[in-house]
């Protein structure tokens, strides 16, 4: 029996749409092939110019790859607006207790009109090959089809075993299924671990503080924004928080120990202030002690319980200041006015603490819940 699973990068942004595998019966505006095999193949004429393919291409391989390029037929970039940023076609045969792989995976991107850069897709690019790396090790290497992916050494590893949830799942349609597939996980993980620097780049989110001092009052941020989100279920550990993960994945495409490594970055306490600002409105001064190797902070918020699209509050370099102001703020100017940005928070908060290490792995190293009232 043959499989073509459907592997969907999907947010609380983006609508759910059917899985329709696309074939273009139109002839594409241009092609690419790379010398490992992999053909880029555009039907966007924002991505008809050859150059672009080819360094489109070149950023694929600034992802952690191995021989399982070899087994990736292509990458299609389709102009039509789909209600998903991309799917991942496998191939792999199942046959008289065995599985084998085929060599015409594919991974289809969309929306591709709306994009001109390489770094507006480059997490959603590393994220579906994510799912071929892990597919091909998990079967090369384990033996084990995607229904058989609990019982890996992943799975151990990643101590799938404390979150029942976690498992294969048929509908990956559906949020809460695509956010435990254990698929999903696996590509996010690899994006986390493996991933271009891209892919894993950093926004530089403003508190309400440097807004006002800036005059910024519509703020914007996206689904895909690393240090905002850098796994889509934030339920579980991130990847580099588990210890071995790193190794495991290193080892199965190396046969070798990796020299450079996540580093264990200790845990603090958020402290938070509150003072008024307004009637009615306040703000919240929260502030930590610096982490030994830490080189850059981004502190999150979200309604407690709900973790699927957080609000980013500021992301800090390490030479700079660990203290975050978030809520309402105001500010006087030279001529007697005030700049205000107001925000009526009410509930409780969830806020959450990233930080990077000194090689660009990203941890998880405070929780704290704050009460708006």
């Amino acid at each position: 029996m043959r499989f073509f699973k459907i592997y969907v990068l999907i947010s609380s942004l983006i609508l759910i749409g059917l899985a329709v595998f696309y074939y273009s019966t139109d002839k594409p505006v241009s092609v690419y092939k790379g010398q490992e095999g992999t053909r880029i193949i555009s039907y966007s004429n924002n991505w008809k110019d050859v150059k672009k393919l080819e360094l489109l291409y070149h950023e694929l391989l600034n992802n952690f790859h191995g021989e399982e390029l070899k087994y990736l037929e292509g990458i299609y970039l389709y102009p039509q607006k789909e209600d998903v940023a991309a799917y991942y076609y496998d191939d792999y045969y199942e046959r008289d207790g065995g599985i084998s792989l085929g060599k015409k995976a594919r991974i289809e991107i969309y929306n591709m009109d709306e994009y001109n850069q390489i770094e507006e897709i480059a997490r959603v690019l590393a994220h579906e090959y994510g799912h071929h790396f892990t597919t091909y090790y998990l079967i090369e290497k384990e033996r084990k089809g995607q229904k058989q992916w609990t019982e890996t050494e992943y799975a151990k590893i990643r101590q799938f075993y404390m979150y029942p949830l976690v498992k294969s799942y048929d509908d990956k349609l559906d949020p809460l299924k695509h956010r435990w597939d254990i698929s999903e996980i696996a590509a996010e993980d690899y994006v986390q671990l493996f991933g271009s620097d891209l892919a894993r780049n950093s926004i530089d989110f403003k508190d309400v503080e440097e807004r006002l001092e800036d005059s910024i009052y519509q703020y914007s941020y996206t689904n895909v924004d690393f240090n905002l989100i850098p796994q889509e279920n934030l339920d579980i550990p991130l990847a580099a928080d588990v210890v071995g993960l790193f190794e495991y994945w290193y080892e199965k495409v190396t046969g070798t120990k990796p020299v450079i490594m996540p580093q264990t970055l200790s845990y603090t306490n958020l402290i938070i202030e509150e003072n008024d600002v307004l009637e009615g409105y306040k703000s919240h001064l929260v502030n930590w002690i610096p982490i030994n190797d830490a080189e850059e902070y981004t502190l999150i918020m979200y309604p407690k319980g709900d973790n699927s699209f957080p609000e980013p509050i500021k992301r800090i370099e390490k030479s700079d200041k660990t203290v975050a102001r978030l809520g309402s703020g105001i500010k006087s100017l030279d001529d007697g006015r005030v700049n205000a940005i107001k925000k009526d928070l009410k509930g409780t908060y969830s806020l959450t603490l990233f930080a990077r290490d000194q090689f660009g792995f990203i941890h998880r190293v405070a929780d704290e819940d704050i009460n708006f009232k």
